[in-house]
C-alpha cells in the first residue's frame, strides 16, 4: 500500500514537473497574459516601423488590433505603413474613417487630401485643401501642395487657373523661400508657355482660313 503511495506521489511529481516545463496559468490571470501578448505585438511592429519594414510592421499592427484597447492606436499606424509603401488604395479608406472620427483634425484632412491626389481623386483633394486653407488661409504648406495639385496635369491647371494663379502670387508674397516654389513655378510656365503655343496655332489657323475665303 505504502509502495503504490510513493508511486501515485512519484507520477504526480513527475506530471507537475512536465507541465512546469510551460507557465502555469494563474487562476483570474489569462486576461492579463493574452493583453500582453497584444502589447507586445506593438512593441514588435513599432520596432519593425523604426527599421523601414513597413510590411513586417503592418502584419504586427494586424495582430494587435485584435486588441480592442489597441485598436486605433494600430490602426492609425497601419495607415501609416500603407502611406510608407505607397499602397495608396488601402490608406484611402482608413484615413477617410478617421477623419469622419476626427472631422476637425487638420492633420488628417491634409494626409487625405494628398492621398486622393496619389490615387487620382483630385476633385475630392482640391475640396479637402479648399477647407484647410479657409481655415488657416496663411497655411505655407498647405499653399505649397495645392499648388502642387493644381499642376498634376495641364487639364487641371487649365480648369483651375485662376485659383492657381490667386494662390501662386500668396505663396510668391508671402514664402518667397518656399523649398517647392522653384519647381511650381518651372511647371507653370511650362503649361503657360503650351497654352500660348495653342493659341498661336489656332490664331494662325483662322487667320489661313480668313485668307483662303478671302481668294475664293
Amino acid at each position: 500500500m505504502k509502495k503504490l503511495f510513493y508511486t501515485i506521489c512519484f507520477s504526480f511529481i513527475l506530471i507537475f514537473s512536465a507541465c512546469v516545463s510551460k507557465p502555469l496559468p494563474i487562476p483570474g490571470d489569462t486576461s492579463r497574459t493574452i493583453n500582453n501578448i497584444y502589447i507586445e505585438y506593438m512593441n514588435i511592429a513599432d520596432t519593425y516601423m523604426k527599421l523601414e519594414n513597413y510590411k513586417n510592421a503592418a502584419d504586427y499592427y494586424k495582430l494587435a488590433m485584435q486588441n480592442r484597447k489597441l485598436y486605433w492606436a494600430c490602426y492609425y499606424k497601419l495607415a501609416l505603413c500603407y502611406v510608407y509603401t505607397s499602397d495608396w488604395k488601402s490608406a484611402e479608406p482608413m484615413y477617410s474613417t478617421m477623419l469622419k472620427r476626427d472631422s476637425e483634425n487638420a492633420s488628417l484632412k491634409a494626409s487625405l487630401a494628398y492621398i486622393y491626389s496619389m490615387n487620382g481623386n483630385i476633385k475630392k483633394s482640391i475640396k479637402l485643401y479648399d477647407e484647410l486653407l479657409e481655415s488657416q488661409p496663411d497655411n505655407e504648406a498647405y499653399l505649397s501642395n495645392y499648388l502642387i495639385i493644381l499642376l498634376s496635369d495641364e487639364k487641371t491647371f487649365n480648369k483651375y487657373k485662376n485659383k492657381f494663379e490667386e494662390i501662386y502670387a500668396k505663396l510668391n508674397e508671402f514664402y518667397p523661400d518656399n523649398s517647392n516654389l522653384k519647381k511650381i513655378t518651372e511647371k507653370y510656365e511650362e503649361f503657360t508657355e503650351t497654352e500660348e503655343e495653342s493659341e498661336s496655332e489656332e490664331d494662325a489657323e483662322e487667320n489661313s482660313d480668313i485668307e483662303a475665303s478671302n481668294d475664293t
